[in-house]
């Protein structure tokens, strides 16, 4: 959730009651008697019901694990544009993900010289 800059007032007051609500164990309480969570809660606070489907608790322990990472959007402020085309040549066996990483490093090195980054 996220409250838009341009939020004042009143408005502004009542979004941040509303976020602070939902991110807190009420809320949680909320969403879990109205919709059925289809994923692991970014909160501390949010305990998943014991009845989610069996594949959101296999989610939530591989995070547990620690076997995951931030997405690409999150990591790098740079995104090649070919990269669904990149991925799905690993996918279909046209190329391996080894090759397929090296022409990801290449294709995120020209987009951040045509948007004349520096360091590359």
């Amino acid at each position: 959730m996220y409250i838009p800059k341009s939020a004042t007032g009143a408005k502004l007051e009542a979004a941040k009651a509303f976020v602070g609500f939902v991110n807190s164990t009420p809320g949680c309480k909320v969403l879990n008697d109205t919709l059925k969570p289809t994923g692991a809660y970014g909160m501390k606070n949010c305990a998943l019901p014991s009845d989610v489907p069996q594949a959101v608790k296999d989610v939530v322990k591989y995070s547990d694990d620690n076997k995951t990472t931030p997405a690409l959007e999150f990591a790098s402020p740079v995104k090649g544009p070919n990269l669904e085309q990149i991925i799905i040549t690993v996918g279909t066996g046209q190329s391996t993900a080894a090759a397929a990483a090296a022409r990801y490093d290449e294709d995120v090195k020209k987009q951040a010289q045509q948007l004349g980054l520096p360091g590359w």
